[in-house]
């Protein structure tokens, strides 16, 4: 389902359930890993966010469960002879504290990548964190420890000005989130994570009151924030919004479940995201309920052709541990 929102092309991933990627025909799909191929599922399972990736062409991604503490893993897909070689760079649980990395990453300039884990941390609350790499690997620092009035069970990811157009982070400008739980309605809030220097602050900047459940954000070339809530909202069966920059105050666009037996959708999930050029559209669908675009195929129109006719999604079938798939202009 589209929609158009003022200063945005964006395509809103909230339909009942689910959704599901649809390329234009011409394309073939091809498998670049199935999830729980090693013992133990030591390789993660469930992942569901989208992937990013990088100035060389990695990706990089997460499993929401598995790993050699069943918390969790994020992997990463090294390009190999026209296809890609899997490597688990980090486990949760093993030392860190965390748990269950549902959303996915953001990756900054320097190639650091920043996400949140719905589990685990201080509190048991969920936390955001940091992966730097080094010589000799991976090592993870949280960022934030949430402690329930400021939120708590983050399960989406981050989100920072000129996201959208496939650009990195710049390490400067704030972050953007959501967390499921918490805050003063005990709804989930949104918040700003912003550092100086080493310090990095927390801040809400909405509490849900009539609504729950948020999804992730967008936030438009003005620094308003889009995003999404799956529960609640003037007939329950959700709602998208719009904070305003600055003083973030809260417009309903549209609340689902208006129009008889629900047929503009209701529960809606995912992030908003720019309308994918020459590739993609996300239509409704219960046969993949958990479909993600990656942002690698969101980049800006001017992309070079040979970026813009791949997607890479993550289907994590009911039936299945979940695969990856690239999908290719034949």
């Amino acid at each position: 389902m589209k929609a158009t929102l003022p200063s945005i092309a964006v395509l809103a991933l909230a339909v009942a359930s689910a959704a599901s990627v649809a390329c234009a025909s011409g394309y073939t799909d091809e498998n670049l890993h199935d999830f729980c191929s090693r013992a133990n599922c030591t390789d993660g399972r469930y992942p569901s966010a989208a992937l990013v990736r990088d100035a060389s062409g990695e990706l990089f991604g997460t499993a929401d469960r598995g790993g050699q503490a069943n918390s969790g893993v994020v992997f990463e897909l090294v390009p190999d002879a026209g296809s890609y070689k899997f490597y688990v760079i980090h486990n949760f649980g093993d030392g860190d504290g965390l748990a269950n990395p549902d959303g996915g990453h953001i990756l900054e300039k320097n190639g650091r990548l920043y996400g949140t884990a719905s589990g685990g941390g201080t509190n048991n609350r969920g936390a955001v964190f940091r992966l730097s790499y080094a010589g000799a690997g991976w090592t993870l620092a949280v960022l934030h420890n949430f402690g329930g009035a400021d939120g708590e069970v983050p399960e989406a990811g981050l989100a920072y000005a000129g996201q959208s157009s496939g650009r990195q982070w710049d390490e400067s400008s704030p972050l953007f989130g959501t967390a499921n739980a918490g805050g003063i309605y005990g709804n989930g809030v949104a918040y700003e994570l912003a550092h100086s220097g080493s310090t990095w602050t927390e801040t809400v900047i909405h509490n849900f009151k009539d609504s729950r459940d948020p999804d992730g954000l967008l936030e438009d070339a003005a620094g308003n924030l889009w995003g999404a809530n799956s529960d609640g909202g003037k007939y329950g069966g959700g709602l998208m919004y719009r904070l305003a920059r600055g003083t973030w105050k809260q417009t309903v666009v549209h609340n689902f479940c208006e129009a008889q037996n629900c047929s503009d959708g209701s529960a809606p999930g995912g992030v908003c995201t720019w309308t994918l050029p020459e590739t993609c559209s996300v239509q409704p669908s219960l046969a993949d309920p958990a479909a993600q675009v990656s942002p690698v195929a969101g980049l800006s129109s001017n992309a070079p052709p040979a970026v813009r006719t791949k997607c890479y999604t993550i289907f994590a079938r009911a039936s299945t541990a979940a695969t990856v798939h690239r999908r290719m202009r034949a």
